[in-house]
């Protein structure tokens, strides 16, 4: 599990914020919600500093979203993904 999971540990170094948008009733965010329902405390634990913010919205599409030094931002669409 922890070897699966290194990486997580390791987020804070690079990524400045991550954002969740998920829907929180609907198909496609069950595996995110799912997720963050499992492991949203370890990956605070191990990334104090690191700001995570969740939010929910009726008919959302899940998606993630990263800051990253010098203010570079990427997202990624999590819908349907387990």
């Amino acid at each position: 599990f922890f070897l699966s999971m290194s990486w997580l540990a390791r987020i804070s170094s690079n990524v400045q914020e991550l954002r969740i948008i998920l829907c929180p009733v609907g198909e496609g965010s069950a595996g995110v919600r799912e997720f963050l329902s499992n492991r949203y405390e370890w990956i605070k634990a191990v990334n104090p500093r690191l700001p995570i913010c969740v939010r929910q919205a009726e008919t959302a599409h899940a998606s993630l979203f990263c800051r990253y030094d010098f203010n570079k931002e990427k997202s990624a669409d999590i819908e349907f993904v387990s």
